[in-house]
């Protein structure tokens, strides 16, 4: 017989760590609700498998904490760092967004964020 993934009496809600100032990936509404690319993602894994989540908002620091110390069940929108794997299994990753810095061209190459030193920078 299949064995349902659905929550179980030992385990009737999921507890999710997550940075929640941390958009687009996760972050708290001015409603106290998260939302996010991750906290979108895991809402449709738990509508499909019959999970109840909740999250456990906090800094990137103390929600890192919370999971390796295994006070939560899961963390939300952490990188694979080997150091992590004393305490954490790793998913492959859901989401990658990739970073650029775009100048002019007559700008000096840029090889670390301190080339922008006592510069004016425009975000998007």
């Amino acid at each position: 017989m299949k064995q349902s993934v659905r929550g179980s009496r030992q385990h009737p809600t999921t507890t999710i760590a997550l940075d929640d100032a941390n958009p687009p990936l996760n972050f708290r509404q001015s409603d106290k609700t998260y939302a996010g690319i991750s906290v979108d993602y895991l809402h449709l894994i738990a509508a499909k498998a019959g999970l109840k989540i909740e999250f456990s908002g906090s800094t990137w620091d103390a929600a890192l904490t919370k999971a390796m110390q295994h006070q939560v069940d899961g963390i939300m929108s952490a990188s694979y760092k080997e150091e992590r794997r004393v305490a954490l299994d790793f998913t492959d990753p859901y989401c990658e967004m990739p970073e650029a810095i775009v100048t002019r061209k007559d700008f000096p190459n840029v090889t670390h964020l301190r080339d922008f030193a006592h510069q004016r920078i425009p975000v998007a």
